[in-house]
This record gives C-alpha cells, sequence and structure tokens, in this order.
C-alpha cells in the first residue's frame, strides 16, 4: 500500500478551501487515481449462443445464428465457425449471422477474444437440418 501526501483544492460556494491531506490507497484502481502501474487482464471473456438451442431441427437451409458476449474490460470481437469451416468474425457484444446448413449434423462453434487477447471457452450447439 502507498502513501501519498499532497493538497486538496476545494472549490465550494464561491470559496476555495485548500487542506493538506493524506491519502493511502492500492495504485491502478478505478477512480480517479492515476498509477505508473497497469493491471494486467488475465479474465477470459464469456460467451453464449442464444439461438439456435443445442438439438433443434430445422427444415430450411439458412438460418439467422445470434448470441452475446462479454468481458469485465472490452471486447475484441466474436468468431464463429460452422462444422470443419474456417473461422469468421460476427461481431461483439451482441452478435448475429446467417449460416447455411448441410444435410444432417451442424455443429456451431462460438468463442470470444477480449482486447487482452484472452480467448473465452469454446460454446458450441448441434443442431440438425432434414433436407
Amino acid at each position: 500500500m502507498k502513501s501519498y501526501l499532497g493538497v486538496l483544492t476545494v472549490f465550494f460556494c464561491g470559496l476555495f478551501i485548500i487542506a493538506g491531506i493524506s491519502l493511502y490507497f492500492k495504485p491502478a484502481i478505478t477512480g480517479d487515481v492515476v498509477s505508473d502501474q497497469q493491471i494486467e487482464d488475465i479474465n477470459a471473456p464469456y460467451v453464449e449462443i442464444i439461438y439456435p438451442s443445442d438439438g433443434q431441427k430445422f427444415n430450411e437451409a439458412i438460418i439467422d445464428v445470434y448470441g452475446s458476449a462479454k468481458d469485465n474490460n472490452a471486447l475484441s470481437q466474436v468468431k464463429l465457425r460452422l462444422n470443419e469451416d474456417g473461422w469468421m468474425p460476427v461481431g461483439t457484444e451482441l452478435w448475429t449471422t446467417k449460416i447455411s446448413l448441410i444435410p444432417g449434423k451442424n455443429i456451431i462453434y462460438v468463442q470470444a477474444f477480449d482486447s487482452a487477447g484472452n480467448p473465452s471457452s469454446v460454446s458450441a450447439v448441434t443442431i440438425f437440418y432434414n433436407k
């Protein structure tokens, strides 16, 4: 814990009040405290698929997929993968996209990344397309 001695100037009802104070705080916390230390972001973001639900069956090949993601600091992106296709960016906090299903079983994977590069766990649902 560091101690900082400074002068506090307050403007109150047309008067400046100056008082010497001693502040005790941990550096790099929130608020107006300025610090030369940075807190490393080690918290992974969270991502979920809201629609479709696991096990859902479809009769149409093109469907909407949507979900949400969150992070303690800032999200960078959410990526989606269908079956063995490549990963594609679909948004950040609230994301949506359309996908084309193949007949039979389809697995949708999503993963979020925060601004520090931390990945979320991969979230997945298995759905079925009956042609």
